[in-house]
Formats: structure tokens, sequence, C-alpha cells
């Protein structure tokens, strides 16, 4: 049986976001004002979407971690902990670049180079982590309406506008088993009217063909659940 992850889709999200970001920092010219700007802008963007993600996840599930395997909750707060300071001297860095002139922006953009790709082995060690031994504490002891539940709380505290750049985020970078789900669920206290103005990028992103497959999957789990309820 396939539980519902509370890690795995924002996760794939977060990785495509660091992988193109570190690779959109490891070609640009620094010396180049124009595109010393882009990759400051791509560097602020995954920043924040780092720094919303871990807001969550301290505020919605770490305190439930926290109750069932305080020893798992010690390790991921030591994870969390390392990658807000190498997040902070990257932002430091980001700003030390922005004030630059020509010359030393190009040294300063091998460091933030540098410290991205750190940050991003560090995200990636770290969400494995959550994905296996934090999900198995969950699964273990809570069941799918209660992770449900706890999603539509992080869902519902996120604004809307927020959501859509998380969608946008999210949707691409997984598969139609996991798209479907999660618009499924989204589907119950979401209006339709209102999912399509959230995934209007995303849509664009994954193409028609992939859409139209999307919204038949998303069907075949509404029908399979109003099949399975009690009459």
């Amino acid at each position: 049986m396939t539980r519902l992850d509370l890690y795995g889709p924002v996760h794939k999200g977060l990785r495509a976001l660091l992988f193109d970001t570190a690779a959109h920092v490891a070609r640009t010219e620094f010396a180049s004002a124009e595109e010393t700007v882009a990759a400051l802008t791509a560097v602020r963007r995954a920043r924040h979407f780092l720094e919303g993600h871990i807001e969550h996840e301290d505020h919605d599930v770490m305190p439930v971690i926290a109750r069932l395997a305080p020893e798992l909750f010690a390790d991921l707060e030591a994870d969390h902990a390392r990658v807000t300071g190498l997040e902070q001297e990257l932002d430091r860095i980001v700003e030390r670049v922005e004030a630059a002139h020509a010359a030393e922006r190009v040294a300063l953009g091998r460091k933030l180079c540098e410290r991205f790709t750190r940050l991003v082995a560090e995200h990636v060690i770290h969400m494995e982590r959550e994905e296996s031994q934090a999900n198995r504490v969950l699964w273990a002891h809570l069941g799918d309406g209660e992770l449900a539940a706890l999603e539509g709380k992080i869902v519902g505290s996120i604004p809307a506008d927020e959501l859509a750049g998380w969608l946008t985020l999210m949707l691409p970078a997984t598969n139609l088993g996991e798209r479907a789900g999660i618009l499924a669920r989204m589907s119950t206290v979401v209006p339709a009217e209102v999912i399509d103005r959230l995934t209007s990028e995303a849509r664009w992103l994954i193409g028609p063909e992939g859409w139209d497959a999307t919204v038949a999957a998303v069907a075949s789990l509404r029908n399979a659940e109003s099949i399975g309820r009690p009459a």
C-alpha cells in the first residue's frame, strides 16, 4: 500500500530548484553586471523557497516528530541549524557580490558558486533523511487521514500567491501519480476555479498532453474515493 508522503513531492520540487540554480550560478560570467543580477535573483528565489519550507516543517511537522521520535527530532534540528548557517553565509556573499565592482565580482562569484554547491549537498542529505527516517516514523504512528489533515493545515497556511509558486515548483517535478494525488486532495477543499488559477504556470510547464493526463488521473482518483465511501 502506498502511503501519503508529506516530504517526497515537495523535496522533488526543491531538488529541481536547487540543481537548476546551482547550474545557473556555475555558468554565470560575474564580470557581466546583467548576468550577475540574474544569478543573484535565482539564488534569492531558491533561498525564499528553502526558508519557507523549513518554517513550515518547524511549525507543523517537527513537533509531531519531537513527540514520536525525540532522537530523530534532535538530528533533524541539527540539520536545520547547519543549513540555516550556510544560508545566512550565502546571504552575506550575495550582498557582497551585489556591492562589488566587476573584478571583485569574479572572485566573489567563485565563492558564491562553491557555497551554493555546498548548500545543495547539505540539503540533499537532509531531505533524504526526512524521506526515509522521518516518513518511517510518521507512517508507523499516523493514519493517512491524519497525514492528510497535517498536509491540509500546511497548505491552508500558505497565501494564494505563494501557494501558486509552490505548485509551479512541485507539479512539473513530480510523476503523474504524485501530481494527481496533490490535486485530488486540494480539490476537496479548494474550488476548481481557484485551482485553475493557482496552477496556470504549472500547466504551461507540464504541457497540454501531460496536463490532460493529470486531469484524467485526478478524476480517476476522485471516482475511486466516491465508490469507496459508504452509502
